[in-house]
C-alpha cells in the first residue's frame, strides 16, 4: 500500500508545481503586457522598457559672479516599472565640456513613482576658474553651446537592495557672465541738499543674444569708508557679441558723506582705492537666463580713471589734429558732444560734471 501511494504523491506535487508555474507564467506576461503596453504609448526616442532613465530638461542659472555660478539643473527621472522607487538619497557629478564641476550629493529621499516621471532640482555651483577656460575654448572654436552631462548613483529596493547608474548629456546654450568697468566719476553743481554724483560704466556682454538688465542697484566705498548706495531706475538694453554699453548710475550725496569722502581723497589723492559692485537681474529670451541675478564688481584707484581719461583725451586730440581739424573746429565738435557719452570714452573725466543732461 505505501509503495503504491508514492507515485501519486509524487503525480499531485507535479500538478501544484505545473500550476505554480502556470500562474507564475500567466502574471509575468501580463506584467510584461502591461509594461509594454506603456512602453508604446510613450513617444520619447529615449524610452526604455525596463530600466528607469534621465533626462535634462532645463538649466534655471540663478547667480553670476565673477568667483562662481550658481545654478539648478532639472533633471527628469522617468519610472517604465510598474511599482515604485525609492532611494533615500541621489549623488551626482555635473561635467561641463567633460570638465568635472561638482560632485554632490541630493539628501532628500526620492519616491520616483511607477509608470511617472518625477522632477528633481540638483544645485550646483561651478566655480568660474574652472568655467570660464571651458567656456573661452569653446568660444575660441565658434561653439554655442556645450554639453552637459550628469552621472548619478542611487540605490532602491526591487526584490534587494540595488544602485541604479544613471547618466544623461545635453546639449546647453554657450552662456558668458556681464562684466563691467567704472570709466568715469563726475559730480554735479553743489546745492543746498548736497551734491549729485555721476558714476560712468561700461557692461561688456560676450553672448550672442542681447540682454536686458532690471532692479539694479549698486554700491562704491572710496577707502576704508561705509558702502554709498544707489539704484538706476528702469531696464538697460545691453548689447551683444562682445560690444560695450554704457551705463551712467546717478548718486545722491550728502554733506555729512561728503566729508568723509573728501578725507581719503586729501590723504591719498589719486592713489585712493575705490570699490564698486551692482547687481540686477536679467531679462533674456534664453530660458536658462531668465530673471538670473548677476553681481558685478571692480576695483582700483582714482588715479586708474584719471589715467584713462587723459589717455582717451590724447588719443582724441592726435586724431583730430590727423585729420586737419583746428582747435576751433576741435571746440565745436567737443559742443555737439556733450549731449550723449559715445562708448569709447572721449567725452570721459574725472571732477566736475560738464553737462547736466549727460
Amino acid at each position: 500500500m505505501a509503495d503504491s501511494t508514492k507515485p501519486k504523491n509524487r503525480h499531485i506535487t507535479l500538478k501544484v508545481f505545473s500550476g505554480i508555474l502556470i500562474v507564475f507564467l500567466f502574471l509575468i506576461g501580463i506584467f510584461f503586457a502591461i509594461d509594454y503596453s506603456h512602453y508604446a504609448r510613450d513617444k520619447s526616442p529615449y524610452r526604455t522598457l525596463f530600466i528607469p532613465r534621465m533626462e535634462l530638461s532645463l538649466i534655471d542659472i540663478l547667480t553670476l559672479t565673477a568667483d562662481k555660478t550658481d545654478l539648478t539643473a532639472n533633471v527628469m527621472i522617468h519610472n517604465p516599472l510598474p511599482f515604485n522607487l525609492r532611494a533615500d538619497s541621489l549623488e551626482y557629478i555635473v561635467f561641463i565640456r567633460g570638465v568635472e564641476v561638482i560632485r554632490s550629493t541630493y539628501a532628500k529621499s526620492l519616491n520616483i513613482k511607477r509608470w511617472d516621471t518625477t522632477v528633481i532640482h540638483l544645485p550646483v555651483t561651478a566655480y568660474n576658474d574652472k568655467l570660464l577656460t571651458v567656456l573661452t575654448e569653446a568660444d575660441k572654436e565658434g561653439l554655442d553651446s556645450v554639453e552637459y552631462e550628469i552621472k548619478t548613483n542611487f540605490g532602491v529596493q526591487v526584490f534587494g537592495h540595488h544602485d541604479l547608474h544613471l547618466d544623461i548629456k545635453s546639449l546647453q546654450p554657450l552662456i558668458f557672465i556681464p562684466t563691467l568697468k567704472v570709466t568715469a566719476i563726475e559730480y554735479d553743481h553743489l546745492k543746498p541738499e548736497g551734491v549729485d554724483l555721476y558714476i560712468s560704466t561700461l557692461i561688456t556682454n560676450k553672448n550672442k543674444i542681447r540682454l536686458k538688465a532690471k532692479d539694479i542697484h549698486f554700491r562704491i566705498a572710496v577707502a576704508d569708508d561705509p558702502y554709498l548706495e544707489g539704484s538706476y531706475p528702469g531696464v538697460l538694453d545691453i548689447l551683444d557679441s562682445g560690444a560695450t554699453t554704457p551705463l551712467t548710475l546717478p548718486l545722491h550725496l550728502s554733506f555729512k558723506q561728503i566729508g568723509k569722502s573728501i578725507g581719503p581723497l586729501i590723504r591719498h589723492g589719486k592713489h585712493t582705492p575705490y570699490k564698486f559692485n551692482a547687481t540686477f537681474r536679467l531679462v533674456s529670451e534664453l530660458n536658462a537666463m531668465r530673471n538670473s541675478e548677476v553681481i558685478v564688481a571692480d576695483k582700483g584707484e582714482i588715479h586708474d580713471i584719471v589715467k584713462l581719461v587723459k589717455d582717451e583725451n590724447k588719443k582724441t586730440k592726435e586724431k583730430l589734429k590727423a585729420e586737419g581739424i583746428s582747435p576751433k573746429e576741435e571746440k565745436e565738435i567737443k559742443k555737439d558732444k556733450k549731449k550723449e557719452k559715445k562708448a569709447d570714452g572721449d567725452q570721459l573725466h574725472f571732477g566736475k560734471r560738464k553737462d547736466n543732461n549727460q
